[in-house]
This record gives structure tokens, sequence and C-alpha cells, in this order.
């Protein structure tokens, strides 16, 4: 049983890690919104546990979830358009 619970830990641990390592390797990518590994405990489900509302039986990683935060604004010297987009008709095929 014990060895089951580590298991867990070290498995969502692996999983945090590998969130925590895309959020590194993309920081710099414009328009990246970070992710974030959410857990939960793991609950007794069998008839042999004594009550299945008690925790302590591992964790799990519930989901990974994308961070939705506003990130900086960046200004170009473009003083061509003033901040507009310019719109061309495509032709269609």
């Amino acid at each position: 049983m014990a060895f089951r619970i580590a298991l867990s830990g070290l498995d969502a641990a692996s999983t945090d890690l590998e969130v925590t390592g895309h959020n590194v390797a993309n920081a710099s990518t414009v328009g990246f919104k970070e992710s974030r590994a959410e857990f939960a405990d793991i609950y007794a489900n069998s008839i042999s546990d004594v009550s299945s509302s008690v925790p302590g039986r591992g964790v799990r990683v519930t989901r990974v979830a994308q961070q939705f935060s506003q990130g900086s604004t960046e200004f170009t010297s473009n003083a061509e358009r003033q901040g507009r987009l310019k719109a061309e008709a495509v032709s269609p095929r």
C-alpha cells in the first residue's frame, strides 16, 4: 500500500516537472500562456478500505490547466499603420 502511495506521488511530480519544462521552454514565445498542474487526493474506493471518505491513498493530477492571465504588451516602432491592421481582398480559387 505504501509503495503505491509513493509511486502515485512520483508520477504526479513527474507530470508537474513536464509542465514546468514546457513553460520554461516556451516562455519567450509570443502569445504563450503558461500551464499549471492541479493535484487531488486519492480516496479509498474498495470494500477492504475502512472508509471511502478518508484521504491519504495517494495523489493524482486532475488536470493541466492553462492560465489565461494578461501578458505583457509590446509596442513597435511601426508608425506607418498607427496600430491598425491592413485588410487585403483574397481572390477565390
